[in-house]
């Protein structure tokens, strides 16, 4: 193999080959493209909410840009602790009834964290392309993203562990309620339990079945009416249980189950999501 993964060749002092501009400007561009992959690589992270009021964990260092030096920096920090005082407004309470992001900030290398109600982007730094990941506040490249989380009504946060990419749910989020049977594909909302910005969630269904035959829940994303889709199977006079991951176009996915008669009870819960 050849250059970048092999040396363009052995160096001494004092010595050919000589170090040429061509070497120079070959090192600058490798380095250019390695710390690029490494900017738009989501920090690794652990953040938990175990008392529905503020947020703790710990995020890996992390390539960013200094909101005051313009210069983009390799920093770390220590564990974080979040309450509303982190708000870009400050506060003493959560906004109700709404989506906050939590993001990295750095100032003349000092890492800090704020929250806002501005969601991600995955249009990477360049303008025109598109990272897999959400990666910055929209419109704020400074401003590198950690997590999501919600605020409910009575502004408190819904319990969560999130590890990377991933957020799952502490208590019991059941986004259908027990719900007799339909054969019509349902849409439920999952507005208050994932981001809009979420690409799947993990679903508990249940099915208690009072028939005298099988029944069958299914789950898929909005949009999809599929032949085949994934389902929970109950046997006559039982009740049954499965988790089953689905794909998000949005916030929201569509159950049904094989049979309206009323002798069937359907009960879904979100256990957690990706993003």
């Amino acid at each position: 193999m050849t250059w970048p993964f092999d040396p363009h060749a052995t160096f001494g002092d004092n010595s050919t080959p000589k170090v040429t501009a061509t070497h120079i400007n070959e090192w600058e561009k490798n380095h250019n493209a390695l710390s690029f992959h490494a900017y738009l690589q989501r920090p690794q992270m652990r953040v938990y909410c175990t008392d529905g009021a503020n947020l703790v964990g710990y995020v890996s260092p992390m390539l960013i840009k200094d909101s005051a030096t313009a210069k983009y920096r390799y920093v770390g920090a220590g564990s974080l602790f979040i309450t509303p005082s982190e708000l870009e407004t400050p506060g003493v309470t959560w906004p109700a009834s709404t989506w906050l992001y939590l993001y990295a900030t750095c100032t003349n290398g000092v890492v800090g964290w704020k929250v806002s109600t501005t969601a991600p982007t995955v249009i990477s730094p360049d303008g025109s392309s598109f990272s897999a990941q959400p990666l910055f506040k929209t419109g704020d490249e400074t401003m590198r993203y950690v997590c999501s989380f919600y605020s409910d009504g009575s502004s408190v946060l819904k319990r969560f562990h999130r590890v990377d990419n991933v957020t799952s749910y502490i208590d019991e989020e059941q986004c259908v309620p027990a719900s007799a049977g339909i054969n019509a594909w349902q849409t439920a909302s999952l507005a208050t339990y994932v981001p809009a910005h979420a690409v799947e969630a993990e679903l508990d269904g249940t099915l208690d079945n009072f028939a005298a035959a099988y029944r069958y829940l299914y789950i898929t994303y909005v949009g999809d009416a599929p032949a085949a889709p994934r389902s929970v199977c109950t046997s006559a006079g039982s009740y049954n249980a499965s988790t089953m991951s689905v794909y998000l176009n949005g916030a929201s996915f569509r159950w049904k189950t094989d049979s309206n008669a009323l002798d069937h009870t359907v009960r879904i819960s979100i256990r957690s999501w990706k993003d």
